[in-house]
């Protein structure tokens, strides 16, 4: 670790004494921090409002000022990712310093392809001609071969040219299948919102489908890219990424989550309705209340049915607040063994048979008429 360190100082510390030293790697000393911050003192009235540009000498500002050369190697080590990178930033200013014009033009080419995000694994050919041109379109390159700025230039528009109509299909794809989830988040709103609601009912019980409700809402925020081809054409000379979306090469649309999430809902207000089959619809049936007026009906014939839309027009806040005062009364309990005493006042060998018969198809019909649940016992008397 001790030595790879050393090995990474080193590195720094020639790419400063290199760039800044006219190619002669002699040992750097405090004079080089003060040539440094002169030559960004002159690449300051040059540098004009190009964002990167701006970044990069406020990093090696920040270098410069440093109290001595270790401590600016340390700097440089904290800033830069890497030592090369540091060199190239050198000579950009060193570039500036020399022709402001060719230098800014070559840092558009560069921001350009670097800012374009090209998946390897599925543009290999494009990503491997982008790596390329980075590695060999560089500031040190054109401090030494400042004839050579024509013709990084010009690979760089035939790379442009190539990745423009790439992107375009891809982002078309992309925003037609957001177009998609939209229509589909929007045909479930009447389902997400009966969900929501019966949600609410506590007594009913635990709350289903949480995280998918709010995963439902984000996904209410997505939006097709209003730029149409044309605009996206012209505006992909200058900038490798969309500004009106900002979608990147590789980046997948939230279909699958949107179809999980859809599905999801769909479960959780299937499990509700049994839950309002099995604890709701039987006590409303065996206790109909004035209450409820006209729509006792249509709730119950919805829920049977298995009708959301119908049961989300039934559930405003006043029928909702009903079912909760509903459900906060102890659940009925139905007293099976009265009814087999009805038909079987006394068991004997001779009628045993024919008694638990009786009692299978007493409890049958009872779970049915209960929604396919129901509670069994003694009503217990009050007190």
């Amino acid at each position: 670790m001790t030595s790879d360190f050393v090995a990474r100082s080193r590195q720094f510390q020639d790419a400063l004494t290199e760039a800044l030293g006219n190619g002669a790697k002699t040992d750097a000393d405090a004079g080089i921090l003060a040539s440094l911050a002169q030559l960004l003192t002159r690449t300051r009235t040059v540098a004009g409002n190009h964002t990167h540009v701006i970044e990069a000498l406020d990093a090696l500002d920040s270098i410069a000022a440093s109290s001595d050369v270790g401590a600016a190697l340390s700097e440089a080590a904290a800033l830069f990712e890497s030592p090369q990178l540091f060199r190239d930033t050198l000579y950009l200013a060193r570039c500036l310093d020399r022709d402001a014009a060719s230098t800014l033009d070559m840092m558009n080419a560069r921001g350009y392809v670097a800012g374009a995000v090209v998946p390897v694994a599925t543009y290999p050919d494009l990503a491997s001609s982008q790596v390329s041109w980075l590695d060999t379109a560089t500031f040190a390159r054109l401090w030494q071969e400042s004839s050579g700025l024509a013709s990084m230039l010009e690979s760089a528009d035939l790379w442009r040219r190539e990745y423009v109509p790439v992107y375009q299909v891809a982002h078309t794809a992309y925003n037609e299948a957001v177009a998609t989830i939209i229509q589909d988040v929007d045909a479930q709103q009447t389902q997400v919102e009966l969900l929501e609601n019966l949600n609410r009912l506590r007594k009913l019980g635990p709350p289903l489908m949480e995280l998918e409700l709010i995963k439902f809402h984000e996904l209410e925020q997505s939006f097709a890219c209003p730029a149409n081809a044309e605009h996206l054409a012209e505006a992909l000379q200058s900038d490798p990424i969309c500004a009106e979306c900002g979608f990147r090469l590789g980046d997948i649309s939230p279909t699958s989550d949107a179809q999980r999430v859809i599905h999801a809902i769909e479960r959780g207000l299937g499990m509700q309705q049994l839950r309002l089959a099995q604890r709701v619809v039987p006590r409303l049936v065996a206790n109909p209340s004035r209450r409820a007026g006209d729509n006792l009906d249509r709730f119950i014939q919805a829920v049977q049915g298995d009708d959301t839309a119908e049961l989300a027009r039934v559930l405003d806040e006043g029928f909702l607040g009903f079912i909760d005062d509903l459900l906060d009364a102890p659940e009925p309990r139905v007293n099976l063994i009265e009814r087999l005493s009805r038909e079987h006042p006394e068991l004997t060998t001779d009628n045993l048979e024919s008694a638990v018969e009786s009692f299978r198809r007493i409890a049958a019909d009872e779970v049915a008429r209960g929604g396919g649940r129901v509670r069994i016992g003694v009503e217990e008397e009050p007190e």
